[in-house]
């Protein structure tokens, strides 16, 4: 959704009704400033007021989404439009937590799995972070781990993702040259 054409189309349809900032606001149970800011497109309307804003404004939910109004021959297409792009921005959102939750998890496991076997070798975590030849040794392990599990390329994956983007908004002189790029 475009918050800027959103509201603009919230602006013009409160003006086609003939009543003010306030009198919108009023209505629905919010601040005039708030209706101020989504008609700038600096906010949108929490998911429970669209349905009483539309009502007030005497628009559908889809030309809401869509922010014009939607002739009859329109109002289907646009419908499934709305619809796949919502579809779409979840799955999108469902990933992008799985990945994270996937890396906090791998991270965890190697954490503890380490924690474990340092403990019972009768070494200490701080041995182990300092020493390069022992986190060396544990990050093979960690792989040949990962490698025999089936979350291999999904942990591989999330990595990449979660450093890569990192990376690329930071655009670090490392990442520039490795090849990494933005698009």
């Amino acid at each position: 959704m475009k918050q800027e054409k959103i509201g603009k189309f919230l602006c013009e349809a409160r003006k086609e009704q003939g009543i003010t900032q306030q009198q919108l606001a009023d209505a629905i149970g919010v601040s005039n400033k708030t209706v101020s800011k989504w008609e700038c497109g600096k906010g949108m309307p929490e998911i429970s007021l669209i349905s009483p804003l539309c009502q007030a404004l005497q628009i559908n939910i889809n030309e809401f989404i869509t922010g014009e109004r939607l002739s009859e021959e329109t109002y289907s297409q646009k419908a499934e439009e709305n619809m796949m792009k919502f579809i779409k921005e979840t799955e999108e959102h469902k990933k992008r937590n799985s990945i994270w939750m996937l890396l906090i998890i791998g991270a965890a496991v190697s954490f503890g799995l380490w924690y474990t076997i340092l403990s019972n070798m009768g070494m200490s975590m701080n041995w182990i972070l300092l020493d390069k030849t022992a986190l060396f040794a544990m990050v093979v392990v960690m792989a040949l781990f990962l490698t025999g599990t089936k979350f291999a390329g999904d942990f591989g994956t999330a990595f990449v993702l979660a450093v890569g983007k990192k990376c690329i908004r930071r655009g670090d002189a490392t990442c520039k040259s490795s090849g990494k790029t933005g698009k």
